[in-house]
């Protein structure tokens, strides 16, 4: 005779929230994936539109955690573009005299709003921590200085 089980409710709720439990965690490991491939793709563009292709930045690897609202990316560069900021000069658009290049093996972003990178809005956290960046800044004054913009004068009473 085949032995029946004693609690077929008990292992219905079990298997239930096996189940349940299963599911969250593929769930949950999904989003990351998802988060990952879009922070990789979106950054860079985010960079390069905000600094009118100025500036660059390439990633090595990037971690998520949903739970701690966290980006945590490893290798970060970010780069001027002299080229960009020379052809700038020449259209006699805004160009900055001061440029930056910003290396650092880890950088974490906290308070990250998920919704936000989903809709390609934004990329909204709380704060930045930056571990040990190297920051190179070169200065270059050029002709005209269009970082500087002068008024006209308003004619004054006394002439």
């Amino acid at each position: 005779m085949a032995r029946q089980g004693k609690h077929p409710l008990l292992r219905i709720v079990l298997f239930t929230l096996l189940f349940i439990v299963l599911v969250f965690i593929g769930l949950s490991t999904w989003l990351s994936f998802r988060y990952k491939s879009i922070v990789r793709k979106r950054l860079p563009e985010m960079v390069l539109k905000g600094s009118d292709s100025i500036y660059h930045i390439t990633l090595g690897d990037v971690y998520i955690s949903l739970f701690k609202r966290q980006i945590v990316v490893t290798d970060v560069r970010l780069w001027a573009d002299s080229n960009q900021v020379k052809l700038l000069r020449q259209q006699n658009r805004y160009s900055p005299n001061t440029i930056s290049f910003v290396s650092a093996p880890k950088a974490e972003a906290h308070g990250i709003r998920w919704e936000n990178i989903l809709s390609g809005k934004s990329l909204d956290c709380a704060n930045i921590i930056v571990y040990n960046a190297k920051w190179f800044m070169e200065t270059k004054k050029h002709n005209p200085d269009l970082s500087y913009i002068e008024e006209k004068e308003k004619p004054g009473i006394i002439t």
